[in-house]
């Protein structure tokens, strides 16, 4: 995929995750799924959105935009679909906190509508031992420690039965 989209030779890297930081923990999973990513369209926070008020579960949107995507109208509006209870928005966190929210998930939800070259994500939420749901346009099989699903019923399916991993 990666010579596909930037034209280049892939080659195979380490894992690049500092597991002495990013590992499981040995409490129950919360309750809250969390999206983790950029704030923009690519990458469906709008969907995790929808298929969490849909599902009726609590979710976790964090994520970040460069300095000069501060002022979007997507940003905007992914915040007024925030309500501060059900659905909470956290913008621009440390590390440590991202780490958290990544230990303490019930699953990362990634309804990412492009091709992707790199899935820093998924690696990071393997390494915290907390699954992925996703769609198979940007997500790497081989990387995946979830679910990678082809369909919007089916990602909202799996959600669905999420309520053994607490």
């Amino acid at each position: 995929r990666f010579e596909k989209l930037y034209n280049q030779k892939a080659i195979v890297m380490p894992m690049c995750v500092n597991t002495k930081k990013y590992k499981p923990v040995n409490h129950p999973r919360g309750e809250r799924f969390l999206f983790l990513g950029k704030i923009s369209p690519e990458k469906g926070v709008h969907l995790a959105i929808q298929y969490c008020r849909e599902l009726g579960v609590p979710l976790d949107v964090v994520g970040g935009l460069i300095p000069s995507e501060l002022g979007s109208s997507y940003l905007q509006s992914i915040i007024s679909l925030c309500d501060g209870v059900r659905i909470k928005f956290y913008f621009n966190i440390t590390e440590e906190e991202k780490i958290n929210f990544l230990q303490n998930a019930k699953a990362v939800i990634y309804p990412v509508q492009q091709e992707e070259a790199n899935w820093l994500v998924g690696i990071e939420a393997a390494a915290c031992g907390t699954i992925t749901i996703t769609y198979d346009t940007g997500a790497f099989k081989e990387v995946c420690w979830g679910f990678v699903v082809r369909s919007e019923e089916d990602f909202k399916r799996v959600m669905g039965h999420c309520s053994w991993m607490s």
